[in-house]
């Protein structure tokens, strides 16, 4: 799930934006409230200013790339790579082992119903 809102610390700490871009970018977007002395922006409109500054010709490589790791961060992209291993399987091997995993799911699904209905019982009786 990606946040709707950021601090300018968070920019600074944990996506490495120096004092001066933070500056830069954040001084066209509106931020949503002031908790104690933190500025929550918004995260969409953040967004619209990297991809502005990342449209411009003249900027540093270095700048480019953390914009860009900040905005598929804020996206909620991350560096994890999804790949689907049942591809290259027939049709029918593929919908067979579907089938066995969502089977054990139900199998697991129904496991914590049961263990809920005797926590349930137990809290009933320590009434």
């Amino acid at each position: 799930m990606t946040p709707t809102i950021i601090t300018q610390k968070d920019l600074r700490e944990t996506h490495g934006w120096s004092r001066y871009l933070i500056r830069m970018l954040c001084k066209n977007v509106s931020f949503k409230l002031a908790q104690r002395s933190l500025r929550l922006d918004s995260v969409g409109e953040l967004k619209r200013e990297i991809e502005v500054k990342l449209d411009r010709s003249r900027i540093q490589e270095k700048t480019r790339q953390t914009l860009l790791k900040t905005h598929d961060n804020l996206s909620g992209k991350s560096n994890v790579i999804q790949v689907d291993f049942l591809q290259k399987l027939p049709a029918d091997q593929r919908l067979a082992m579907l089938m066995r995993e969502r089977e054990q799911l139900r199998e697991q699904g129904n496991k914590l119903l049961e263990k809920i209905e005797v926590d349930r019982a137990e809290a009933r009786q320590l009434r």
